[in-house]
């Protein structure tokens, strides 16, 4: 499993235009988990304490979008 981190989506919105990718090994098609974090829109953010379940997603063959996104 490889990790890109911090890959910009949205240059324009900052701190929250950012998403993490995790990659499995393989050149084959896999299918992809997006994962939005919740916080009900005002808190929490990508890296909230689940990355070891997004790189096991990856270890398992699944590519991982995990998604920051603007609080109100």
């Amino acid at each position: 499993m490889r990790k890109i981190q911090t890959v910009s989506y949205a240059p324009e919105h900052g701190a929250y235009g950012w998403i993490d990718l995790y990659w499995p090994e393989t050149t084959a098609p896999c299918p992809m988990f997006i994962y939005f974090h919740g916080g009900g829109l005002t808190g929490g953010d990508r890296a909230a304490g689940v990355q070891s379940t997004l790189q096991r997603l990856a270890a398992h063959g699944i590519a991982v979008a995990s998604v920051e996104y603007r609080l109100m």
